[in-house]
């Protein structure tokens, strides 16, 4: 059952790709290079408000659906496609950085 939901989530575009192990040792690796504080607006801020939060949203969606939900599932969706292959735009590799996402080799 878990894997056939991970199947359709990636079907319908909502995650970048099955690999949990990958997402979350994003949001580890992320955790390590922030502060407590900045961590905890991340996830209550969600992108921002008006136009510059619905920019930042729509550049997350060219990620997917999780993405989208906050700069935390961000950065840990790009680094799980980055790391298993996957390449973004530019757009969205500058706001991986802004948003101080672990470093990518």
């Amino acid at each position: 059952m878990y894997f056939k939901n991970k199947q359709r989530d990636l079907e319908s575009g909502w995650t970048t790709n099955i690999d949990t192990f990958a997402h979350e040792y994003g949001h580890i690796l992320h955790a390590k290079n922030v502060s407590y504080e900045k961590w905890t607006s991340l996830r209550k801020g969600k992108f921002g408000s008006g136009k510059i939060g619905a920019f930042r949203k729509t550049i997350a969606k060219q990620v997917g659906g999780a993405a989208a939900l906050n700069p935390l599932e961000f950065v840990a969706e790009v680094f799980n496609g980055s790391v298993n292959g996957k390449k973004y735009s530019n757009a969205v590799m500058e706001m991986y950085k802004f948003y101080e996402g672990p470093e990518i080799r």
